[in-house]
């Protein structure tokens, strides 16, 4: 991005975190979260979390982006989308 003249010399660049497994607790959650400003994962993971853990991912952010969402079974991204409602979706 610097090198095209799209960031400036100055910017910090994004802490990123890869969610590869579901978090068990909410603290799991928040050492994840709390430390990344950009979280990768797929719906089958997120999806796949207690309601609780993923009410406490959907706390941690200000904006949800879904790549791909149409190629996975509706029941996961409907039960993620349900912790999330209240924040801004892309999907």
């Amino acid at each position: 991005m610097r090198a095209c003249g799209c960031l400036g010399g100055e910017a910090r660049l994004p802490a990123i975190a890869v969610l590869r497994h579901g978090p068990k607790t909410v603290a799991e959650v928040d050492d994840v979260f709390l430390r990344a400003n950009v979280i990768v994962s797929t719906m089958l993971i997120v999806g796949g979390c207690p309601p609780r853990i993923q009410e406490r991912m959907a706390e941690n952010f200000v904006a949800l982006f879904v790549d791909e969402a149409d190629h996975i079974g509706g029941s996961h991204v409907e039960r993620s989308q349900g912790a999330v409602r209240r924040r801004r979706r892309i999907v």
